[in-house]
């Protein structure tokens, strides 16, 4: 998959995608059973911080960091439509990040050297960090072979190199994409594609959209995200 560009179109697809199916309200449950502390939490890598609006409800602070001035541009704005005041958006380098935080938690963001290394010393109690499961090896729709980010089974390796002590869950939550229109649809392929032409992208969402019958939003691309829930307490690890 490419890279996010962060602007009004893709911050769209998004909120539609969290709106359709859920995703974040779910994703926050599942990080709520791991994480004990409802003080201050900091997520690295928050993009549009929806899944922190969903959490703030049940800390006292929760920052937002992400190092795209675009993100946080668009993440403040998600979170004064929540009416949420309890919500902090700043622009940061998790890399470079000073602090710590009662909870700290990086969704799909990071690397193995961030997991085992920086990112659970900004936690006093618990780190947790979303992580995709599958193969780093993958195929785009050209059917070029294409490298993902880390995966659970890297990250888990590099922790157990690393002598740090975590507990790993996989999850399966639906996280397709809902659709204004066709055009809407060839758009958000190419976005998210390597260059694939026309042709190929009207061959993927001709064989895979689906009618919804929902007014706004009559079309939707099928996705299940396929991740782990990676905790590492910190007092389970003192070394850190």
């Amino acid at each position: 998959m490419s890279k996010i560009v962060w602007n009004e179109t893709a911050a769209r697809w998004f909120r539609d995608a969290a709106e359709y199916t859920q995703f974040n309200k779910k994703l926050a449950s599942l990080l709520l059973e791991l994480i004990p502390e409802r003080g201050t939490l900091c997520d690295i890598g928050c993009g549009l911080a929806l899944t922190d609006i969903e959490l703030a409800q049940h800390f006292e602070r929760v920052t937002c960091v992400d190092k795209s001035a675009e993100a946080v541009e668009l993440a403040s704005r998600c979170v004064e439509k929540s009416g949420l005041s309890n919500i902090e958006v700043i622009k940061a380098d998790g890399r470079e990040l000073e602090g710590q935080w009662d909870a700290v938690i990086t969704l799909f963001h990071g690397t193995e050297r961030d997991f085992t290394g920086r990112y659970p010393r900004l936690a006093r109690g618990t780190f947790v960090a979303a992580v995709h499961e599958g193969s780093k090896d993958g195929q785009s729709i050209t059917g070029r072979k294409v490298q993902k980010p880390c995966t659970a089974d890297t990250v888990t390796a590099a922790l157990n190199d690393a002598k740090i002590n975590y507990t790993a869950a996989k999850h399966s939550l639906e996280y397709g994409q809902p659709l204004r229109s066709l055009v809407d649809g060839m758009n958000f392929l190419r976005a998210y594609s390597d260059g694939a032409n026309d042709a190929q992208l009207y061959d993927r969402l001709n064989t895979r959209v689906v009618e919804t019958g929902h007014k706004d939003l009559p079309y939707y691309l099928p996705a299940k995200k396929r991740f782990s829930l990676i905790k590492i307490p910190r007092e389970a690890n003192p070394q850190l």
